[in-house]
């Protein structure tokens, strides 16, 4: 099974003014905060062994249209075959006074699954929001009704509120991470916390691999690699670090290391994929696979 991936699709609008004063001193609209929101969030997604891709960053008050940029992201996510398309939004009153407060995240109301999953990010944003949190169904919103993905809608706050938009630009790491553990949960697999994850490891069994050091035959999933990545080659046993990306597209974008030769392969379950060496040798590697054992990817640590 592949990386689960998650589309993620912030606010396109032209201005919809934030009143949050920002230290910068720059006026806040929906599309830079939400950016800016996704900015945290993304990273922390490919931490727990999530692939993303992200949509246009609309400047505000530029020249873009905003229904183009949304058209423009939803074919690009399913394009690409995202499994969720991730939303992210905040709030306008509908007094245009400021007077709504309160996270009104939206499923497509035809979507058991859409329903399903805004049920879980729910459960998690209460655990933090200390206001209304409370999942809405929409049938007429293009991001909704349109992905071949499940939908997913943020609308994080009101961000005409003072005591809203000051909530959300204070906790934006919180928010990202609460909105990571739904995710993860969806996916069934465990939520990495910051510091236990070392990078993303793909094995594989790769009979033509050649000699150590040459590992441009590792794999055909070059646009997933990161520098830091480990790839492991299962056949032979030897381990490689992904030291550099300068062309994701292919093998000759990527930069490898020679890391040494593979003692074992351990699951969370604690279960070794190749057998543990009888007799190990000066320079081989123990890797514990944190989130994953479906014979692709997942979330890495050195043992020794």
């Amino acid at each position: 099974m592949a990386a689960p991936k998650v589309y993620l699709s912030p606010a396109m609008h032209r201005a919809n003014p934030c009143v949050y004063p920002r230290e910068d001193g720059q006026q806040c609209y929906e599309a830079l905060e939400n950016n800016e929101y996704i900015d945290i969030l993304e990273p922390i997604l490919n931490r727990c062994g999530i692939e993303t891709k992200r949509g246009y960053r609309r400047t505000p008050m530029n020249g873009d249209n905003g229904n183009d940029i949304m058209k423009r992201n939803v074919a690009e996510s399913d394009a690409w075959g995202a499994d969720v398309h991730y939303v992210s939004h905040t709030n306008g009153s509908a007094d245009g006074k400021g007077n709504s407060r309160g996270c009104y995240p939206m499923y497509y109301t035809y979507s058991k699954n859409g329903k399903k999953l805004g049920e879980i990010m729910v459960k998690y944003r209460k655990q933090i929001y200390p206001r209304t949190v409370k999942l809405v169904a929409n049938s007429k919103w293009y991001e909704l009704y349109k992905p071949k993905a499940i939908s997913f809608y943020e609308e994080h706050v009101f961000h005409d509120n003072a005591e809203d938009a000051a909530w959300f630009h204070t906790h934006m790491k919180e928010i990202a991470e609460s909105a990571a553990k739904g995710l993860c949960e969806w996916f069934g697999i465990p939520y990495v916390e910051e510091g236990d994850e070392r990078g993303t490891c793909w094995w594989e069994t790769f009979a033509n691999t050649p000699q150590p050091g040459a590992a441009s035959a590792m794999s055909t999933r070059y646009a997933a690699y990161r520098a830091g990545d480990f790839l492991i080659n299962l056949s032979l046993g030897y381990v490689y670090e992904v030291t550099g990306v300068t062309a994701g597209d292919n093998s000759s974008g990527i930069q490898y290391e020679y890391k040494g030769s593979l003692n074992r392969l351990e699951d969370a379950s604690g279960a070794t994929e190749p057998a543990e060496s009888a007799n190990p040798t000066p320079g081989e590697l123990l890797v514990r696979i944190m989130n994953s054992s479906d014979g692709v990817g997942g979330t890495w640590e050195l043992v020794k």
